[in-house]
């Protein structure tokens, strides 16, 4: 068993163990400060920009899926964008794809401001993509 020390404000600190150090809020700690800078450069980003404001997701399709799409390897990929409350043409960015058993590399991407000019060339691509069909 490992320990950890955590420190206090006024500069002590005490010795903790895997099952006495709070693992889950430190990391939630951590990912909100992410998302503040993130949330900071996407409305920096913004500024002067025309942004795409939707209410709901916006999802692109980067892969078609095949017939065996869910365990014989002819997944679909998706880019989903989630519009952040408050924030218009600010989105929480993911990847998804059609496998059950293994995420293929794909999850959180970060938070993006979504332009007219961009979310226009996504959706043509998208449009394409799915035009095309699947490649399997």
């Amino acid at each position: 068993m490992s320990t950890v020390l955590s420190r206090t404000v006024d500069g002590g600190g005490d010795w903790e163990s895997e099952e006495t150090f709070p693992v889950q809020e430190v990391l939630e700690a951590i990912q909100d400060w992410q998302d503040q800078q993130e949330l900071v450069k996407a409305l920096a980003y913004a500024k002067g920009k025309k942004l795409h404001v939707s209410d709901g997701d916006i999802e692109f399709t980067d892969v078609v899926p095949g017939e065996k799409h869910r365990d014989g390897g002819e997944y679909g990929f998706y880019t989903r964008y989630r519009p952040i409350p408050g924030h218009p043409g600010i989105y929480r960015v993911s990847t998804e794809t059609t496998c059950d058993f293994d995420a293929c590399g794909t999850g959180y991407q970060g938070i993006r401001a979504l332009t007219v000019r961009e979310y226009r060339r996504l959706k043509k691509a998208s449009d394409r993509i799915e035009a095309r069909g699947s490649l399997y």
